[in-house]
């Protein structure tokens, strides 16, 4: 996390103890402050004391479910201000609107994707993160360009450019590619 954010505070909401163990160790490992429940009743109880910024909620768990605990936390003052990403394997359309009905403000298929769980947060929460080897501050806003890279953007780029940017992917070497990708 960027420095200005201070403490942000996550409850993993997740029955499957080595799923809440593994989201838990990811976001404090980039700088947020963790508390987690092993069912929607603790989660519910964790929200009264913790009184978190943002809420990852597990749909289907024993006893209360996810979609109970949420329509009980966006009940309570100021749980209607907290977003709620659910985590589910169901994607269906219906159990989509069931959990959009429930009162989570988005949700993300399991398994998840680390880069789609980190955008969503980043975006409810409007956080922004510091990359390995990156400055605060090392890219002013005026100098960020917002566009969407198509293919066509990328047949352009120089040869060079290219060939460093899979030689880079193809080591592994992330320093590398973080630099192409600012050089674009």
């Amino acid at each position: 996390l960027a420095p200005n954010h201070g403490r942000t505070k996550i409850l993993i909401v997740e029955d499957n103890k080595e799923s809440r163990l593994m989201v838990a160790k990811l976001l404090q490992m980039i700088g947020f402050s963790i508390e987690t429940a092993k069912n929607g009743e603790e989660g519910v109880n964790r929200f009264s004391s913790f009184k978190p910024d943002l809420i990852l909620m597990d749909m289907r768990m024993p006893g209360m479910d996810g979609l109970e605990a949420t329509r009980i936390i966006k009940s309570f003052p100021n749980g209607d201000n907290t977003p709620v990403i659910a985590l589910t394997a169901q994607v269906f359309k219906k159990q989509r609107q069931k959990i959009m009905a429930a009162g989570c403000d988005d949700f993300v298929g399991k398994p998840f994707d680390e880069s789609e769980l980190l955008e969503k947060i980043a975006r409810f929460l409007e956080l922004t993160y510091l990359y390995e080897g990156e400055q605060v501050g090392s890219l002013p806003e005026s100098k960020i360009i917002h566009t969407n890279l198509e293919p066509d953007n990328l047949a352009q780029l120089p040869d060079l450019m290219l060939i460093e940017l899979r030689t880079a992917a193809a080591e592994l070497d992330f320093s590398r590619i973080s630099s192409c990708i600012d050089q674009i």
